[in-house]
This record gives C-alpha cells, structure tokens and sequence, in this order.
C-alpha cells in the first residue's frame, strides 16, 4: 500500500470515528481510532522508506504502536515531545489504551471515555501529520 492510500485512509478512518461518536456508537469509534494511528504511523513509515508500505516483510505486519513508532523513525520524537507537552504526554499515553485486540470485541465504553480517546488521536494524528 502506497504512503497516499495510507493518508487517505488514516483520514477517513477519523472522519468516520467522529460519526460513530456523534451518533453513540462508541465501541465503533474505539475500532475506528486505533487505526488512524497506525494509518497514520505507516504513512510516515513509507516516507522514511521513500517507498511503500513494506507489507510483505513480516518484520512490518505489525500493529503495535510502539513498534509501528519505532520504524517510524519517530521515536526519539515522540519521547522529547512527551517531556516538553504534558497534554501530547497524556495524548499518546492514552492511545495505548487502543489495543489491537479490542478491535474484536464489542467494548462497554463511556461517552467521556471515548471523547477523551477521539481527542487524543486527533492530537496526535496531527503532530504525526506534521511528518508525512
């Protein structure tokens, strides 16, 4: 997958969570977001590359944030962002709460949960915009 269908995609994924949101499905929302991040980190991953999406080399057909963050090359980054930015700090702690796992499952999760959670993605999701 090239970086722009990863963009696009990321994009749209986040559109789509603000829907499910605004309209009380939180579990799907919370399905949504994880993969706006990891949309998102895969971008940045082909940008690293100047290519592709390496999908077919197994070292890359993760899911896992933090691993997704260290191809990224944004590692060091993320770590000197969370040190200046108590709010980027509490952001991208709490994207670690989407867990690939919970994709697959039917979550009992709260309005304030998930608003806090959608408005963590986007705060991050943004800065790693910044990086395409």
């Amino acid at each position: 997958m090239n970086k722009e269908n990863l963009k696009e995609l990321a994009e749209s994924r986040l559109i789509e969570a603000k829907i499910l949101l605004d309209n009380k499905c939180y579990s799907g929302c919370n399905y949504l977001l994880g993969y706006v991040i990891e949309m998102a980190l895969k971008a940045r991953i082909c940008t690293l590359l100047n290519d592709e999406f390496p999908e077919s080399i197994s070292s890359y057909k993760i899911h896992d944030f933090k691993n997704l963050i260290h191809l990224s090359g944004l590692r060091v980054e993320f770590e000197t962002k969370c040190i200046n930015d108590d709010e980027f700090r509490a952001s991208y702690n709490e994207i670690f709460k989407l867990k690939v796992e919970n994709r697959y499952i039917l979550l009992n999760i709260s309005g304030t949960e998930i608003l806090s959670m959608y408005n963590s993605v986007v705060l991050i999701f943004n800065w790693i915009k910044e990086k395409w």
